[in-house]
């Protein structure tokens, strides 16, 4: 569908990035997915999409975390440990309590992998905290206190369809 409204884009961004990127890693393809997501991040990061950063980050996160698993370079570790803090932090502060537990989940399996028991546990904990609705009603920490993005963030930062393809033509250059 995007191919045939948007042929100038070779690959596809925002949740569907995230998707897309999901079934390729589940083929072992870890090379693809970091290529398209670190071209997904470059619109992302241009349109100022929170939601799209982070889940573009969270990505190149488990490209790397399934390339250290496969190659010998001590990079795709210290790769993936960063952009797995860059997704949590990213999707923390879009706001989204939906995405954040997987984020938090994917940094876990990491800090397994890893042997970092207590930092796995610790996202574990806040994973759970979000599944049961938080305590008392509180907000999780790292989230902001709001309900939504803010009015001037519009629908960018929820991943409204409109607003990127608002964000998308200003950054072709053929404006809104």
């Amino acid at each position: 569908m995007q191919r045939k409204s948007q042929p100038e884009f070779h690959y596809l961004y925002s949740s569907s990035s995230f998707e897309y990127c999901d079934l390729l890693l589940g083929l072992g393809k870890w090379e693809e997915v970091l290529e398209r997501s670190r071209e997904s991040l470059k619109l992302s990061t241009y349109s100022n999409w929170l939601l799209s950063i982070a889940l573009d980050q969270l990505s190149i996160a488990r490209g790397h975390s399934q390339a250290a698993e496969s190659a010998t370079s001590t990079n795709n570790h210290e790769f993936a440990a960063r952009y797995y803090d860059l997704a949590v932090k990213g999707l923390q502060k879009a706001g989204t309590l939906d995405m954040l537990p997987k984020g938090l989940l994917a940094r876990a399996h990491w800090h397994l992998q890893t042997n970092r028991l207590d930092l796995a546990a610790q996202d574990l904990a806040e994973a759970l905290e979000i599944a049961e609705g938080g305590k008392h009603g509180a907000v999780p920490r790292g989230l902001p206190h709001r309900h939504g993005p803010p009015a001037a963030a519009g629908g960018a930062a929820r991943g409204d369809r409109a607003a990127q393809g608002r964000g998308v033509a200003a950054h072709r250059g053929d404006g809104v």
